[in-house]
């Protein structure tokens, strides 16, 4: 299982709001104190998830969900925003099952899936919030760096979306169908809140300079991509041929001397300034609705790894979206570098806000134990309001 905490997020907020005004707060009393930690800890949880914007289109709502679903107690109390996720397959033979235990017969999926021609592939989703509310994920999935429908909990849809109760991890049947004899990448994606931020105003970019701004606090809050992604290699019919060829489109190069690796993946602004420069970094922006969005990627693969490739697909509204009119660019770096791809998606011809999503992928269809690392989303959903 991967976590991915957001408690370190809450504590970076409350820090960088309190440290900007340390005079201010060390006069004040202990109440007061308390107070405002309450504040920023409701600004970070809602006690509601934000509703469904109604042009988000192909939704399917689990309203409730089968006896096959596991429900469990994650003992989670604290004040802090984070998920956690991962999969585990039924046991495959009367062996596995023997030596399962009682509480599931699931053996850790931590090898490929290997299957015969015409074999569904069906996993185990299990995911969890760890926020003191009930939250929402949105499960999403491409198969081959595409895009696809598919099964969770018997109900078939492109976008899931799933209410989860507050301190309860889920594990659920999900069910991608028969896939073609070869190798296939699949990618589950999970994304907490996935509405919150969409009625956020525009007119201004939002910083992380806090300065004790619960307004702000609240939008780079909302705006953090608090995500998950597995990655599953499947199998099928014992070709290990990946079912895509992936072509190069960039190649990277080494970035200035004063410049450190980043994450996986990071929007910025075109233009000419290096993406880690902090006037690059964009929460949100205003642009023409039926017209293209430029903006820029910037990926990097560390010193002491091999050569390898990263591809990236992009989300609008957790759709699917061509980045310059292709549904996957792709990378290939030696240890050290870097690749900025200047890039653009075309925006919906009707007015209205919208959130764009990057997502990386390291050294496509390879074995878990042999990638740079599994994959990675950008750190924050880039709202964009189309006029």
């Amino acid at each position: 299982m991967m976590m991915r905490w957001g408690w370190i997020l809450a504590a970076v907020l409350i820090f960088a709001a309190c440290s900007g005004q340390a005079d201010v707060i060390e006069t004040r009393d202990a109440d007061t104190r308390l107070a405002i930690s309450a504040t920023i800890t409701a600004l970070l949880n809602p006690q509601f998830p934000a509703t469904r914007p109604a042009h988000i289109e192909d939704v399917v709502v689990h309203a409730s969900f089968s006896d096959d679903v596991l429900l469990r107690d994650n003992g989670y109390s604290g004040t802090g925003r984070g998920i956690s996720w991962g999969t585990v397959r039924p046991a495959r033979t009367e062996a596995d099952a023997g030596a399962a235990t009682e509480a599931g017969a699931r053996i850790n999926s931590d090898d490929a899936y290997r299957l015969e021609a015409g074999e569904s592939f069906t996993t185990r989703l299990k995911f969890s919030s760890h926020t003191p509310n009930d939250a929402l994920f949105m499960v999403i999935a491409l198969v081959d760096y595409e895009q696809v429908e598919f099964q969770l909990d018997g109900i078939n849809g492109l976008l899931h979306e799933v209410p989860t109760p507050h301190a309860t991890e889920l594990e659920m049947a999900i069910d991608f169908g028969p896939l073609s004899i070869g190798a296939h990448d699949v990618q589950i994606l999970l994304i907490s809140d996935p509405y919150s931020g969409y009625d956020l105003d525009t007119d201004e970019n939002f910083s992380v300079d806090l300065n004790f701004d619960f307004s702000t606090i609240r939008a780079d809050a909302a705006l953090t991509a608090l995500v998950g992604s597995r990655r599953e290699v499947v199998i099928v019919g014992g070709s290990e041929e990946p079912a895509r060829e992936i072509v190069t489109t960039y190649l990277g190069k080494r970035p200035p001397a004063n410049v450190r690796p980043w994450d996986l993946v990071s929007i910025a602004r075109p233009g000419l300034a290096h993406p880690s420069e902090f006037d690059s970094r964009i929460r949100s922006d205003v642009a023409d609705a039926g017209a293209p969005y430029g903006f820029r990627l910037w990926t990097n693969r560390w010193e002491g790894h091999g050569s390898g490739r990263t591809t990236f697909t992009a989300f609008l509204d957790y759709h699917q979206v061509e980045l310059n009119g292709y549904d996957l660019l792709t990378a290939e770096l030696d240890p050290g570098e870097e690749a900025i791809l200047d890039v653009a998606v075309m925006l919906p011809d009707e007015p209205g806000t919208h959130q764009l999503l990057a997502y990386a992928v390291a050294d496509p269809y390879a074995m878990r134990g042999e990638r740079y690392l599994d994959s990675d989303f950008s750190d924050y959903k880039l709202l964009i309001t189309a006029r």
